[in-house]
């Protein structure tokens, strides 16, 4: 199973509470993101808000990346990325990597 971070900001301009179009991707997605989830495999281990900062935090775990990477190509996922700057993060559970320490 692959575990990624997705960071995403925005400006305060482009912020769903204050620009109509942005709320409205943004509400597209989420009445949506159930069914997109299940269709690729995708299970979302949680999602914060950073209000202040704009910032916004999904922590997903897929069966694959190429199954990740088509769960974030479906037209309502990048229509609600469109308006801000993502980065994609694959991590390791941190268990996973002190096992690996100790077989060295």
């Amino acid at each position: 199973m692959a575990i990624s971070l997705v960071i995403s900001r925005h400006s305060p301009s482009d912020c769903p509470k204050y620009n109509e179009k942005n709320r409205k991707a943004t509400l597209e997605f989420a009445s949506k993101a159930d069914e997109l989830m299940m269709k690729h495999g995708v299970k979302s281990l949680g999602g914060w808000t950073v209000h202040p900062e704009h910032l916004i935090i999904h922590v997903l775990e897929a069966p694959s990346l190429d199954a990740l990477d088509e769960f974030l190509r479906e037209p309502i996922v990048m229509k609600s990325l469109d308006f801000q700057k993502s980065e994609l993060k694959i991590a390791t559970p941190i268990q996973q990597t002190y096992e690996r320490l100790a077989k060295m």
